[in-house]
C-alpha cells in the first residue's frame, strides 16, 4: 500500500508513503501522533490526542510534503 489516511476530527490526513524519506521533521513537532515504521516511512500513533493547531503544524513541517490534510469540505490545508 502506497498511500495510509486517518480521519481525525474534522480533518483527514492522508501519508504518501512513496514521498516519505523519513526526515521525521513531523514526529520533531508531534511525537504523539506520528513515529517512523520498521521501514522508516511515518505512520500514526495517535493523532486524535494532538490539537488541531499541533497536528496542522506538524503535516506543514514535512520537507517533502508526504503529509496532506484536507478539511471536510475538502478544502487542502496541508501543504
Amino acid at each position: 500500500m502506497s498511500d495510509v489516511q486517518r480521519s481525525v476530527g474534522e480533518l483527514t490526513i492522508l501519508v504518501d508513503r512513496t514521498l516519505c524519506v523519513g526526515f521525521a521533521q513531523c514526529i520533531d513537532e508531534s511525537p504523539e501522533a506520528f513515529d517512523l515504521d520498521d521501514d522508516g516511512i511515518v505512520a500514526f500513533v495517535a493523532p486524535e490526542t494532538v490539537s488541531r493547531d499541533d497536528l496542522l503544524r506538524a503535516c506543514a513541517a514535512c520537507p517533502v510534503e508526504a503529509l496532506v490534510v484536507t478539511a471536510k469540505s475538502g478544502e487542502r490545508l496541508v501543504p
